[in-house]
């Protein structure tokens, strides 16, 4: 994503948008790995302009570990994107 190769991330994922499905031997994730894998796919989900999935991450996250440096940097963006959606609205009206 760091290098604008957002169209790599389901590749990378083989389409499997939960850490269950990854890793499906696995029952139990670290908090770290759940924050950093849900942020990721919020910012994923920005940056396809999928608000709604977006902020499920989110909800997600702030279910997880709201103190979460990356629940923060998500609510970030999903505020910042929400302004920039509504001035582009706004510029189309004029």
């Amino acid at each position: 994503m760091q290098r604008g190769e957002i169209h790599k991330i389901p590749i990378i994922l083989e389409e499997k948008f939960d850490l269950k499905m990854l890793y499906p031997e696995r029952n139990e994730f670290h908090v770290t790995e759940a924050v950093s894998f849900f942020g990721m796919l919020g910012i994923y989900f920005l940056r396809i302009d999928d608000m709604d999935q977006s902020k499920h991450m989110l909800m997600i996250l702030e279910d997880i570990d709201p103190d979460a440096e990356m629940t923060k940097e998500l609510k970030r963006q999903i505020r910042v994107a929400k302004r920039l959606n509504a001035a582009k609205k706004w510029l189309k009206m004029r």
